[in-house]
C-alpha cells in the first residue's frame, strides 16, 4: 500500500503516514478496533491496541488521559475533543515489548 494513496483503505482518509508500522497494525485490526468502539460509542471510548498480543481495548475517555503522564495529559485531552468534535475515533497503539505508547485520530466510517 503506497503510503500517499489509500484508495482502497477508509481508514487512511486524509492521512499521510510512510513506512509506520504501528499505523499498519491498526489496518490490521480495524474490523475488531470498530467492533469494539460500536459497542461503546455513545460513551465516544478511547480504543487501545496492546502488542505484541494484539488485544483491543475500549476506555472511558477521561480515565484513560488521567492515566497518562503529565507532559501527554493535556495534549491527549486536546487531540480527543477534537476528534470527538469530528466524529473520529482515538486510538492508541501500546507495544508492550518495546515500551511505546503511540496515538492515532481517523474517521470511523
Amino acid at each position: 500500500m503506497n503510503s500517499d494513496q489509500h484508495d482502497d483503505d477508509p481508514i487512511h482518509e486524509n492521512c499521510k503516514i510512510s513506512d509506520d508500522h504501528y499505523w499498519d497494525k491498526i489496518v490490521q485490526e480495524w474490523p475488531r478496533l470498530i467492533s469494539a468502539y460500536q459497542e461503546h460509542e455513545d460513551k465516544k471510548p478511547i480504543m487501545e491496541c496492546r502488542l505484541p498480543n494484539r488485544t483491543i481495548y475500549a476506555y472511558p475517555a477521561n480515565d484513560y488521559i488521567d492515566d497518562l503522564s503529565l507532559r501527554t495529559r493535556e495534549d491527549a485531552r486536546n487531540t480527543y475533543q477534537r476528534a470527538c468534535l469530528e466524529n473520529k475515533i482515538m486510538i492508541f497503539v501500546r507495544d508492550m515489548k518495546n515500551k511505546i505508547l503511540k496515538s492515532y485520530v481517523t474517521s470511523i466510517d
